[in-house]
C-alpha cells in the first residue's frame, strides 16, 4: 500500500511538473505570436523606481516609442520633463528644465537593465529565452495574468531576477519588474499600447535646441 501511495505521488508530482512547463511554453509560444512580427511599438507607461541604498521610490509617468531593431524614445512627462532618445547607435539624455543634453554612443548592456529587456522584446521572445530560465509563479490576480519568472542564465549580471505580468486575453506585457542585485527594483506599467503605429525614424534622432549645453558620455571600455 506505501508502495502504491509513493508512486501515486510521484505520478501526481510529474503530472504537476509536465503541466507548469507545458504552460511556459504556451506562453511562449503566444508571446511569439504577439511581439515576434512587432515593427514599432507606443506605450504610455509608469515607472516607479525603488533604490535601496539611498532608501527611495520614486514615479516617472511618460510616453514610450520603439521601433525595430533598436530605436527608442523615453518621454517623461512626470515629475518632470524628460527625453531618452536612441537611433540606435546614439544615446541622448535630454534635460530641458537643466537646459543640457547628455550624449554617447549606444552600449546595450551598459545601459539600464529596463531598456535592454525592452530591446530583448523588440528584438523578439527567443532573444529572452536565450538570456533567461523562464517559469510561472503566482501573484496577486492569476484569474486574468500570467507571471513569468525570468532568472539570468548567465552569472555576473547586475540583475537577480524579472517578473512579467502578461494578460491571460491578449498575451500583452502588462508589467514588467526588474529586481537588481543591489536590492534596487524597477517596475513598468503598460497603461495603453499600440502596436505597429506609424513612427518616423526621425523622432529618434535628436537636434538640441540652441543654447543647449552639451556634454559628452565617455565610452566605456
Amino acid at each position: 500500500m506505501k508502495k502504491i501511495g509513493f508512486f501515486i505521488c510521484i505520478f501526481l508530482l510529474s503530472n504537476i511538473f509536465l503541466s507548469a512547463k507545458t504552460n511556459v511554453n504556451f506562453i511562449l509560444k503566444n508571446l511569439h505570436k504577439k511581439y515576434d512580427n512587432v515593427k514599432t511599438f507606443k506605450s504610455k507607461f509608469i515607472q516607479i523606481s525603488y533604490f535601496k541604498s539611498a532608501n527611495i521610490l520614486q514615479k516617472y509617468e511618460g510616453t514610450l516609442y520603439l521601433k525595430r531593431p533598436e530605436m527608442m524614445r523615453w518621454d517623461y512627462t512626470s515629475p518632470e520633463v524628460q527625453s531618452i532618445i536612441s537611433n540606435g547607435k546614439k544615446i541622448w539624455y535630454y534635460y530641458p528644465g537643466d537646459n543640457q543634453v547628455n550624449v554617447g554612443k549606444l552600449s546595450t548592456g551598459k545601459e539600464s537593465y529596463e531598456m535592454n529587456l525592452i530591446f530583448m522584446i523588440l528584438k523578439g521572445i527567443k532573444k529572452i529565452e536565450d538570456e533567461f530560465n523562464c517559469s510561472l509563479i503566482e501573484g496577486k490576480d492569476n484569474k486574468n495574468f500570467y507571471y513569468l519568472q525570468l532568472i539570468p542564465k548567465k552569472p555576473g549580471i547586475t540583475i537577480k531576477k524579472v517578473i512579467l505580468t502578461i494578460s491571460k486575453k491578449s498575451f500583452e506585457i502588462k508589467q514588467s519588474h526588474v529586481f537588481y542585485i543591489n536590492g534596487d527594483i524597477i517596475k513598468l506599467i503598460f497603461k495603453k499600447s499600440w502596436i505597429n503605429v506609424k513612427l518616423n525614424s526621425s523622432l529618434f534622432n535628436f537636434i538640441p535646441p540652441a543654447g543647449v549645453q552639451i556634454f559628452e558620455i565617455p565610452t566605456m571600455k
